[in-house]
């Protein structure tokens, strides 16, 4: 196992210790120096090689000789099969994960856990990706309704391209008028006032 980021070796720890979706580790995770993280739980304490490489190259004497065969890559920055491959040729892993789409000529298998990992197949598939936040979303919804009702897959479909819209649109917004939250009080706001309008008129 070993570990790299390009942040310092106690913040690792720290992320590792505290996540915001999953919550606070039952273990503890520790820096020992710049180089280490420790983790200790049930008796048992592992100390994990710590490094900051920029580039999947620059870990090929690191990942040898911690004997790594599965890397998970989740920097979002290397997403073609070349940008990818001195993981294989300078590391010597047999699997890569990446954590986004990658974007390549020859396509790279996309997974999303309950919907389509039966098509991994372990002798071609060496690159997989875990697929994209969206994909991901919309990809369970789409299974469990064509299961269901075939004809009400385009409106899970629609109501999903409506919600990605709308956020685009707020975010837009909030370029020019403020945070979006801030656009959600604008308008309870003009709603409360038009509607007290409406009664003081009506009165």
């Amino acid at each position: 196992m070993h570990l790299n980021d390009l942040g310092a070796c106690e913040s690792t720890a720290y992320l590792v210790q505290y996540d915001s979706v999953h919550g606070t580790w039952a273990h503890q995770a520790s820096a020992d120096g710049d180089a280490t993280v420790v983790l200790r739980g049930a008796g048992r304490e592992l100390r994990v090689p710590y490094s900051r490489a920029k580039a999947p190259a620059e870990l090929a004497a690191a990942y040898k000789a911690a004997g790594v065969e599965l890397v998970l890559e989740c920097t979002g920055a290397f997403l073609t099969r070349a940008a990818l491959a001195p993981y294989f040729e300078a590391c010597g892993a047999r699997k890569v994960v990446v954590s986004a789409p990658v974007k390549d000529p020859v396509p790279v298998l996309n997974v999303v856990v309950g919907c389509n990992d039966g098509a991994y197949d372990a002798s071609v598939d060496h690159i997989v990706t875990a697929a994209s936040c969206t994909t991901n979303c919309l990809a369970p919804v789409v299974k469990v309704r064509s299961a269901c009702a075939p004809a009400a897959v385009a409106c899970a479909c629609a109501a999903v391209v409506c919600a990605c819209a709308a956020v685009a649109c707020a975010l837009t917004l909030s370029q020019t008028t403020g945070h979006p939250r801030e656009l959600g009080h604008r308008a309870r706001l003009h709603h409360d006032c038009a509607q007290h309008n409406e009664h003081t008129d009506g009165s």
